[in-house]
């Protein structure tokens, strides 16, 4: 799961670099979403960022990492759906979170 996180991560950055935002979010959200599909065995990826939020609550693989990955989605989705302008920090917060979130959950996986 972690190799598959890091693949959607790379061309995230290189839609980012392209000026691609809107790929660029697409790929942040399923990136996270594939790699807790992976993990967990549920399929987060065709959820809504409500219906994750509802799944969390019963998922004991990401139960504590809840805020983080909702703080994640519902930018993404200001963005998605809004149309809600993001500054390029809040870009930075998807792909800086989606990491932060991965290393921790890779680091939690190891020492288990």
């Amino acid at each position: 799961p972690a190799e598959v996180a890091k693949e959607f991560i790379k061309k995230a950055e290189a839609k980012r670099k392209e000026g691609d935002f809107e790929s660029f979010t697409d790929l942040v959200t399923l990136g996270m979403k594939t790699y807790m599909s992976l993990r967990s065995h549920k399929n987060y990826v065709e959820m809504t960022t409500f219906e994750v939020k509802r799944a969390l609550k019963r998922d004991h693989v990401f139960s504590e990492n809840t805020d983080e990955i909702l703080a994640i989605l519902n930018l993404a989705d200001r963005y998605k759906f809004a149309d809600e302008p993001l500054k390029p920090e809040d870009f930075d917060s998807l792909i800086d979170g989606f990491c932060a979130f991965l290393k921790k959950k890779e680091a939690n996986n190891v020492s288990a």
